[in-house]
């Protein structure tokens, strides 16, 4: 499972976490000319299996063949990548659940890591509810600023992801972030990604 996770995360760089709309791969390779009309991973959950479907473009730019081998190598059945664009397989309930815990993992091993080390210095540690409709980040309030919010929008894609494989939809996703004084436990900011998604589709539709 660990490689499946790894090349949805490589799609950090390629998605945006609002996915407002299918990404274009920009090669010029015969595998670059279906444009993937979904931008959210799709799930059918039957009652021991759960089909997937996944964007490629969340791939980056490696070809057909070595995403199929990929995933073949992570045990999932059935994979085939559609006309529409999309890399379709079947997983056991077991394995997405392990894909899940490794979600959740990536989160965790973001912030435990010696202080020196993080990419957030102001970080004391991030917490999260059970279906991570909810992340609380604990600063040092005196070291923290707007820049590491940069940081912060980057993680949220991890709890969308943890969403999307549960199966929640576009329209029913929302990932709310906490911004906590780790010395007084108070509220220093609040982030919502569905808040923040109609504002930038206002922006974007006032700039048509």
């Amino acid at each position: 499972m660990k490689k499946i996770f790894a090349l949805m995360l490589a799609g950090l760089t390629v998605v945006s976490f609002a996915a407002c709309g299918g990404e274009k791969n920009g090669t010029d390779t015969e595998n670059s000319a279906v444009e993937t009309t979904g931008s959210l991973i799709e799930v059918d959950e039957g009652l021991f299996n759960v089909d997937l479907r996944i964007p490629k473009s969340y791939y980056g730019s490696i070809t057909d063949e070595e995403i199929i081998a990929q995933v073949a190598d992570s045990g999932a059945k059935n994979i085939k990548i559609s006309e529409e664009g999309y890399v379709e397989f079947t997983i056991s309930k077991k394995e997405r659940d392990t894909l899940l815990d490794e979600l959740k993992s990536s989160v965790d091993a973001f912030w435990n890591v010696p202080e020196e080390e993080r990419a957030m210095p102001s970080l004391a540690k991030i917490g999260y509810n059970n279906d991570m409709t909810q992340l609380d980040f604990y600063v040092d309030a005196d070291k923290y600023n707007v820049f590491e919010n940069f940081t912060i929008f980057a993680l949220m894609q991890i709890p969308g992801y943890y969403q999307m494989l549960c199966g929640v939809t576009e329209e029913n996703m929302d990932i709310k972030v906490r911004i906590i004084d780790n010395a007084s436990a108070e509220l220093i900011d609040e982030i919502s990604y569905k808040e923040m998604k109609e504002s930038m589709e206002s922006f974007a539709e006032a700039t048509e």
